[in-house]
């Protein structure tokens, strides 16, 4: 398996008069290879978006994406659409507020209790893979909502979905 270049996409964040948003991609073509062409692009494009949608602009970021020449799909019962494992940790530096932590596809034997019953439905407190995982959040790189860390614990974790 190899990672192959995709080129270019902006990815746009729009907001409804509701408060709600949905996400466009702009993938652009094989003329935009740098972050400055695809801000470039973006302009052009935003002016005339603006003209026929009442939309609000409200995030943008440019990507260069890369794609796996190696793909297959899933083999696993485990990779089922919608399910996902929620994990409600503690923010750093302030012990009562939370924050939620997505685990999409989540191993069952791994992330969960039991593979089947009761315990399917709750995330194992002491497993160490999902306090790994959320460490990604508290030592790591990541970060929560408005650039905050996670204490680095599990106060309780549900699955979702399927």
């Amino acid at each position: 398996m190899a990672w192959q270049s995709q080129g270019y996409q902006t990815v746009l964040v729009i907001g409804s008069i509701s408060g709600e948003t949905i996400n466009l991609i702009l993938k652009w073509d094989a003329t935009v290879t740098t972050e400055a062409l695809a801000e470039a692009a973006y302009v052009a494009f935003a002016t005339d978006f603006l003209a026929v949608s009442a939309g609000a602009l409200k995030h943008k970021s440019h990507q260069h994406g890369y794609y796996s020449d190696g793909y297959a799909l899933p083999s696993s019962q485990d990779a089922e659409m919608g399910e996902r494992a929620i994990l409600v940790t503690n923010v750093e530096g302030d012990p009562t507020k939370t924050a939620v932590i997505n685990i999409p596809f989540p191993i069952t034997a791994v992330v969960y209790d039991a593979e089947t019953g009761e315990g399917r439905n709750k995330v194992k407190s002491a497993g160490a893979e999902v306090m790994a995982y959320i460490d990604n959040w508290a030592a790591g790189a990541a970060m929560l909502s408005d650039g905050e860390k996670s204490a680095g614990n599990l106060i309780r974790g549900k699955r979702s979905g399927s």
